[in-house]
Protein backbone atom coordinates (compact mmCIF):
# COMPACT_ATOMS: atom_id res chain seq x y z
CA UNK A 1 0.00 0.00 0.00
CA UNK A 2 1.38 3.04 -0.94
CA UNK A 3 2.11 5.87 0.74
CA UNK A 4 0.79 9.66 -0.26
CA UNK A 5 2.40 12.90 -0.88
CA UNK A 6 0.48 15.62 -1.02
CA UNK A 7 0.73 19.86 -0.78
CA UNK A 8 -0.69 21.51 2.06
CA UNK A 9 -3.26 23.25 -0.08
CA UNK A 10 -6.70 22.79 -0.77
CA UNK A 11 -5.74 21.54 -3.85
CA UNK A 12 -3.50 19.08 -2.46
CA UNK A 13 -5.94 17.99 0.34
CA UNK A 14 -8.50 17.69 -2.25
CA UNK A 15 -6.49 15.22 -4.73
CA UNK A 16 -5.91 13.17 -1.59
CA UNK A 17 -9.37 12.93 -0.45
CA UNK A 18 -10.11 11.59 -4.45
CA UNK A 19 -6.87 9.22 -4.19
CA UNK A 20 -8.21 7.85 -0.69
CA UNK A 21 -11.06 6.65 -2.44
CA UNK A 22 -9.48 4.67 -5.36
CA UNK A 23 -5.98 4.24 -4.26
CA UNK A 24 -5.54 1.86 -0.70
CA UNK A 25 -2.94 4.41 1.28
CA UNK A 26 -1.34 3.90 3.81
CA UNK A 27 -0.51 7.04 5.34
CA UNK A 28 -0.79 10.75 3.89
CA UNK A 29 2.20 13.48 4.38
CA UNK A 30 2.46 17.08 3.48
CA UNK A 31 5.32 18.45 1.60
CA UNK A 32 5.87 21.92 -0.18
CA UNK A 33 7.29 22.58 -4.15
CA UNK A 34 10.67 22.71 -2.66
CA UNK A 35 10.90 19.64 -0.62
CA UNK A 36 10.85 17.96 -3.52
CA UNK A 37 12.71 20.22 -5.88
CA UNK A 38 15.75 20.17 -3.46
CA UNK A 39 15.24 16.21 -2.53
CA UNK A 40 14.36 17.36 1.53
CA UNK A 41 12.25 14.36 2.34
CA UNK A 42 13.19 11.08 1.92
CA UNK A 43 10.42 10.20 -0.41
CA UNK A 44 9.79 6.51 -0.27
CA UNK A 45 10.07 4.60 -3.48
CA UNK A 46 6.51 3.98 -4.63
CA UNK A 47 4.78 6.53 -3.65
CA UNK A 48 1.44 8.90 -4.80
CA UNK A 49 2.80 11.90 -5.53
CA UNK A 50 0.42 14.88 -5.82
CA UNK A 51 -0.39 18.60 -6.74
CA UNK A 52 4.22 17.98 -6.11
CA UNK A 53 6.89 18.11 -8.77
CA UNK A 54 7.97 14.88 -10.02
CA UNK A 55 10.15 12.63 -8.19
CA UNK A 56 12.10 9.95 -9.00
CA UNK A 57 11.29 7.48 -6.42
CA UNK A 58 6.99 8.31 -7.00
CA UNK A 59 4.95 5.21 -7.91
CA UNK A 60 2.67 7.34 -9.66
CA UNK A 61 2.55 11.40 -9.90
CA UNK A 62 -0.06 13.84 -10.63
CA UNK A 63 -0.03 17.53 -11.14
CA UNK A 64 -0.73 20.77 -13.21
CA UNK A 65 1.94 23.43 -12.62
CA UNK A 66 3.08 24.42 -15.97
CA UNK A 67 6.36 25.04 -14.63
CA UNK A 68 7.17 21.59 -13.56
CA UNK A 69 9.36 19.48 -15.75
CA UNK A 70 7.58 15.96 -16.32
CA UNK A 71 9.59 12.85 -17.55
CA UNK A 72 8.92 11.53 -20.62
CA UNK A 73 7.59 8.07 -18.99
CA UNK A 74 5.88 7.87 -15.50
CA UNK A 75 2.70 6.43 -14.46
CA UNK A 76 -0.12 8.95 -13.63
CA UNK A 77 -0.99 12.58 -15.40
CA UNK A 78 0.37 15.80 -15.72
CA UNK A 79 -1.80 18.30 -17.41
CA UNK A 80 -0.81 22.28 -16.99
CA UNK A 81 -3.91 23.32 -18.92
CA UNK A 82 -5.95 21.46 -16.48
CA UNK A 83 -6.82 24.13 -13.40
CA UNK A 84 -6.05 22.10 -10.30
CA UNK A 85 -4.35 18.40 -9.46
CA UNK A 86 -7.71 17.48 -8.45
CA UNK A 87 -8.96 17.68 -11.97
CA UNK A 88 -6.05 15.95 -13.38
CA UNK A 89 -6.46 12.93 -10.35
CA UNK A 90 -10.46 13.12 -11.48
CA UNK A 91 -9.78 12.82 -15.45
CA UNK A 92 -7.05 9.96 -15.15
CA UNK A 93 -9.44 7.33 -13.09
CA UNK A 94 -12.73 8.71 -15.07
CA UNK A 95 -14.28 7.31 -12.04
CA UNK A 96 -18.36 7.30 -12.72
CA UNK A 97 -18.21 7.18 -8.77
CA UNK A 98 -15.73 10.09 -8.24
CA UNK A 99 -17.63 12.13 -10.45
CA UNK A 100 -20.89 11.80 -8.73
CA UNK A 101 -19.56 12.27 -5.22
CA UNK A 102 -17.21 14.93 -5.91
CA UNK A 103 -18.22 16.73 -8.43
CA UNK A 104 -19.09 20.05 -6.48
CA UNK A 105 -15.68 19.39 -4.63
CA UNK A 106 -13.53 19.64 -7.57
CA UNK A 107 -15.14 22.36 -9.50
CA UNK A 108 -14.55 24.24 -6.08
CA UNK A 109 -10.58 23.25 -6.07
CA UNK A 110 -10.75 24.55 -9.76
CA UNK A 111 -12.28 27.91 -8.67
CA UNK A 112 -9.83 28.25 -5.17
CA UNK A 113 -6.36 27.01 -7.39
CA UNK A 114 -6.94 29.58 -10.26
CA UNK A 115 -8.29 32.61 -7.33
CA UNK A 116 -11.53 32.50 -9.62
CA UNK A 117 -13.07 35.10 -7.61
CA UNK A 118 -15.34 37.80 -7.60
CA UNK A 119 -14.90 40.81 -4.61
CA UNK A 120 -17.91 39.43 -2.95
CA UNK A 121 -16.69 36.01 -2.88
CA UNK A 122 -14.06 37.35 -0.52
CA UNK A 123 -16.25 39.85 1.49
CA UNK A 124 -18.15 37.09 2.16
CA UNK A 125 -16.49 34.08 1.44
CA UNK A 126 -18.51 30.68 1.87
CA UNK A 127 -18.69 26.59 1.26
CA UNK A 128 -15.43 24.98 0.32
CA UNK A 129 -13.47 28.25 0.31
CA UNK A 130 -14.28 28.61 3.95
CA UNK A 131 -12.56 25.28 4.41
CA UNK A 132 -9.55 26.62 2.41
CA UNK A 133 -9.55 29.78 4.71
CA UNK A 134 -9.20 27.41 7.59
CA UNK A 135 -6.27 25.35 6.46
CA UNK A 136 -3.29 27.04 8.71
CA UNK A 137 -5.59 27.74 11.84
CA UNK A 138 -3.06 25.65 13.79
CA UNK A 139 -0.47 27.27 15.96
CA UNK A 140 2.05 23.81 15.19
CA UNK A 141 3.06 22.08 11.89
CA UNK A 142 1.91 18.71 14.01
CA UNK A 143 -1.60 20.44 15.03
CA UNK A 144 -2.23 21.55 11.55
CA UNK A 145 -0.96 18.44 9.46
CA UNK A 146 -3.62 16.31 11.77
CA UNK A 147 -6.34 19.21 11.26
CA UNK A 148 -5.80 18.18 7.26
CA UNK A 149 -5.41 15.02 7.85
CA UNK A 150 -8.76 14.92 9.95
CA UNK A 151 -10.47 17.43 7.25
CA UNK A 152 -9.74 14.85 4.55
CA UNK A 153 -12.04 12.08 6.33
CA UNK A 154 -14.82 14.43 7.07
CA UNK A 155 -14.69 15.98 3.12
CA UNK A 156 -14.51 11.94 2.32
CA UNK A 157 -17.13 10.71 4.43
CA UNK A 158 -19.75 13.53 5.02
CA UNK A 159 -21.67 16.39 3.20
CA UNK A 160 -20.24 20.11 3.01
CA UNK A 161 -22.92 21.52 5.32
CA UNK A 162 -21.38 18.81 7.72
CA UNK A 163 -17.94 19.13 7.54
CA UNK A 164 -18.71 23.24 8.21
CA UNK A 165 -20.41 22.34 11.24
CA UNK A 166 -17.87 20.56 13.08
CA UNK A 167 -17.17 21.97 15.93
CA UNK A 168 -12.58 22.19 15.27
CA UNK A 169 -13.81 23.26 11.43
CA UNK A 170 -16.02 25.65 12.49
CA UNK A 171 -13.91 26.95 15.37
CA UNK A 172 -10.74 27.34 12.89
CA UNK A 173 -12.84 29.82 10.26
CA UNK A 174 -14.10 31.66 12.68
CA UNK A 175 -9.74 32.23 13.91
CA UNK A 176 -9.07 33.03 10.68
CA UNK A 177 -11.76 35.25 9.47
CA UNK A 178 -10.87 37.45 12.94
CA UNK A 179 -7.32 37.17 11.66
CA UNK A 180 -8.24 38.18 8.21
CA UNK A 181 -9.86 41.58 9.66
CA UNK A 182 -6.72 42.30 11.51
CA UNK A 183 -4.56 41.81 8.79
CA UNK A 184 -6.84 43.76 6.21
CA UNK A 185 -5.88 46.94 8.85
CA UNK A 186 -2.64 46.28 9.34
CA UNK A 187 -1.43 45.59 5.83
CA UNK A 188 -1.41 48.94 4.06
CA UNK A 189 1.58 49.75 6.64
CA UNK A 190 3.69 46.98 4.96
CA UNK A 191 2.62 47.38 1.51
CA UNK A 192 4.02 49.55 -1.24
CA UNK A 193 3.49 49.91 -4.59
CA UNK A 194 6.03 50.11 -7.52
CA UNK A 195 5.53 50.13 -11.33
CA UNK A 196 1.80 48.31 -10.91
CA UNK A 197 2.78 46.00 -8.44
CA UNK A 198 1.83 45.76 -5.02
CA UNK A 199 4.79 44.95 -2.74
CA UNK A 200 3.80 43.28 0.74
CA UNK A 201 6.80 43.19 2.93
CA UNK A 202 6.36 41.22 5.87
CA UNK A 203 10.13 40.57 6.40
CA UNK A 204 9.82 43.15 9.36
CA UNK A 205 6.06 42.53 10.60
CA UNK A 206 5.05 40.80 13.57
CA UNK A 207 5.03 37.31 13.63
CA UNK A 208 1.11 36.63 13.42
CA UNK A 209 0.94 38.69 10.19
CA UNK A 210 2.75 35.51 8.69
CA UNK A 211 0.12 33.24 8.85
CA UNK A 212 -2.90 35.29 8.76
CA UNK A 213 -3.98 34.40 5.81
CA UNK A 214 -5.93 36.45 3.33
CA UNK A 215 -3.46 36.91 0.12
CA UNK A 216 -6.47 38.87 -2.16
CA UNK A 217 -6.87 41.61 0.72
CA UNK A 218 -4.38 43.52 -1.16
CA UNK A 219 -6.36 43.58 -4.18
CA UNK A 220 -9.69 44.85 -2.84
CA UNK A 221 -7.43 47.53 -1.19
CA UNK A 222 -4.94 48.56 -4.37
CA UNK A 223 -7.66 47.81 -7.38
CA UNK A 224 -5.48 48.86 -9.59
CA UNK A 225 -2.53 47.23 -9.54
CA UNK A 226 -1.83 44.23 -11.74
CA UNK A 227 0.06 41.72 -9.73
CA UNK A 228 0.87 41.63 -6.41
CA UNK A 229 4.07 40.49 -4.14
CA UNK A 230 4.20 38.75 -0.98
CA UNK A 231 7.97 38.88 1.21
CA UNK A 232 8.52 37.20 3.96
CA UNK A 233 11.00 35.67 5.92
CA UNK A 234 11.29 31.83 5.76
CA UNK A 235 11.16 29.59 8.24
CA UNK A 236 14.77 28.36 8.04
CA UNK A 237 17.67 30.48 8.63
CA UNK A 238 18.50 33.32 6.09
CA UNK A 239 16.36 32.72 3.21
CA UNK A 240 13.27 34.66 2.36
CA UNK A 241 10.72 33.63 0.75
CA UNK A 242 8.58 35.47 -2.65
CA UNK A 243 5.11 35.03 -4.12
CA UNK A 244 4.24 36.72 -7.34
CA UNK A 245 0.70 36.75 -8.62
CA UNK A 246 -1.73 38.46 -11.05
CA UNK A 247 -3.97 40.85 -9.55
CA UNK A 248 -7.48 38.47 -9.51
CA UNK A 249 -9.59 41.29 -9.97
CA UNK A 250 -7.34 43.05 -13.10
CA UNK A 251 -5.88 40.25 -15.23
CA UNK A 252 -3.19 42.81 -16.83
CA UNK A 253 -0.08 40.99 -16.28
CA UNK A 254 1.54 39.81 -19.13
CA UNK A 255 4.95 37.79 -17.48
CA UNK A 256 5.21 34.86 -16.82
CA UNK A 257 5.14 34.16 -13.06
CA UNK A 258 6.15 30.49 -12.94
CA UNK A 259 8.80 30.90 -15.56
CA UNK A 260 10.21 34.19 -13.18
CA UNK A 261 10.15 31.98 -10.59
CA UNK A 262 11.74 29.17 -11.74
CA UNK A 263 14.88 30.48 -12.79
CA UNK A 264 15.12 31.31 -8.86
CA UNK A 265 15.08 27.87 -8.28
CA UNK A 266 10.68 27.87 -7.54
CA UNK A 267 8.23 27.42 -9.73
CA UNK A 268 3.95 27.84 -10.10
CA UNK A 269 1.37 28.77 -12.44
CA UNK A 270 1.50 31.31 -15.58
CA UNK A 271 -0.42 33.79 -13.25
CA UNK A 272 0.77 32.95 -9.76
CA UNK A 273 4.42 31.30 -8.57
CA UNK A 274 6.89 31.33 -5.48
CA UNK A 275 10.37 30.91 -5.07
CA UNK A 276 12.84 30.74 -2.16
CA UNK A 277 16.37 33.32 -2.31
CA UNK A 278 19.21 34.25 -0.02
CA UNK A 279 18.51 36.99 2.53
CA UNK A 280 21.41 39.00 1.17
CA UNK A 281 20.17 38.65 -2.37
CA UNK A 282 16.25 39.31 -1.68
CA UNK A 283 16.17 43.02 -2.35
CA UNK A 284 17.85 42.34 -5.77
CA UNK A 285 15.75 39.63 -6.75
CA UNK A 286 12.57 42.23 -5.62
CA UNK A 287 13.63 44.36 -7.95
CA UNK A 288 14.09 42.10 -10.87
CA UNK A 289 10.93 40.57 -11.01
CA UNK A 290 9.05 43.82 -10.42
CA UNK A 291 10.85 45.15 -13.68
CA UNK A 292 9.73 41.97 -15.15
CA UNK A 293 5.79 41.86 -14.48
CA UNK A 294 5.47 45.36 -13.42
CA UNK A 295 4.26 47.91 -15.92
Amino acid sequence: MPILYTHTDFDGLACAVLLGEVEDIVEIKFAEPEDIQKREIDLVKGSIVSDLPWHPNCGKWFDHHASTAAPKQFEGRFDPHAKSAARVVMDYYDNPFLRKKFSDFVNAADKIDTADFMPEDLKNPSGYFLISISLDAEKTASASFAYRRRLIELLRKKPLEKVLADGQVAKNIADRLEMQKKLEAELPTYTRVEKGVAIVDLRNAPAWMLNAGGRFAVYLQNPACIASMRVRKSKKSGIVDISIAENIFNRGMKADAGAIAKRFGGGGHHSAAGCSVDEDAADAAIEEIVGEIGN
